[in-house]
């Protein structure tokens, strides 16, 4: 039996010819770059919020990531002697900023300002002329290194010397890739000594005066009448 040719009624039968193709790809390739680009940016319909850090931390034009003004402790103890970072070398000072994203001030020279989030201990180092590298940025387990002064010693773990890293009293394994975080208190040490040796000795030399630039700790603060001090939550002038 021979079938009847199905007549044309000049309608669509819902199929898209190749010509259309083009336009909608063109079109959906466009919305799927700008959602990438608004999902990046974190694009609303407020501005841009929720910023990412899309770049290597402390490199110039990096200023992607939040502005904040936070304070930490810190100490270094070198073979069972506490480093001193009073010196032109690492303090900020008016026309001699050393990192605009995390410094130290005067008076308070183990405590570390922060002026961006998601600053790691490798940043701040670096800002200061020096070089810091351990498991968390890819160094092997036991080739911690750390070279404090320009041009200076380079020390790294061997079979006699270690370094020891303390966050709030407890023990971990690496800081260079960690970030800084509001009223930390921090200890890196490197020597012979053994863990409950540094436990016992340095963990407890770890100030804790980054309450008072934070202004947190009230009766630590300066009498009402007096100037806050420099670079504090409400002192102004930050180098």
């Amino acid at each position: 039996m021979t079938q009847e040719p199905t007549p044309d009624t000049g309608g669509w039968d819902g199929s898209i010819g190749p010509w259309a193709w083009g336009p909608i790809g063109g079109g959906l390739l466009i919305g799927v770059i700008a959602l990438a680009v608004m999902v990046l940016l974190g694009v609303n319909g407020g501005g841009v919020t929720n910023v990412t850090q899309q770049c290597i931390g402390g490199t110039p034009g990096c200023d992607l990531r939040p502005l904040t003004h936070e304070h930490l402790d810190f100490a270094v103890f070198i073979r069972g002697k506490q480093f001193n970072f009073d010196s032109d070398q690492f303090v900020s000072r008016e026309n001699s900023d050393k990192g605009e994203n995390a410094h130290i001030h005067d008076p308070r020279h183990t405590v570390i300002h922060l002026h961006r989030q998601g600053v790691t201990w490798d940043e701040f180092f670096r800002a200061v002329g020096s070089d810091f590298t351990d498991v968390t940025l890819g160094a092997k387990k036991g080739q911690a290194c750390l070279r404090l002064v320009t041009g200076g010693e380079k020390m790294c773990e061997s079979a006699t010397e270690t370094f020891k890293f303390f966050v709030n009293g407890v023990q971990v394994d690496g800081l260079a890739g960690h970030e800084m975080h509001d009223l930390d208190r921090v200890l890196i040490s490197f020597g012979s000594e053994s863990v409950p040796d540094v436990i016992r000795d340095q963990v407890s030399k770890v100030t804790d005066q980054a309450c008072i630039p934070s202004e947190i700790c009230t009766d630590r603060l300066p009498p009402a009448g007096e100037a806050p001090e420099p670079c504090s939550k409400s002192g102004g002038v930050c180098h």
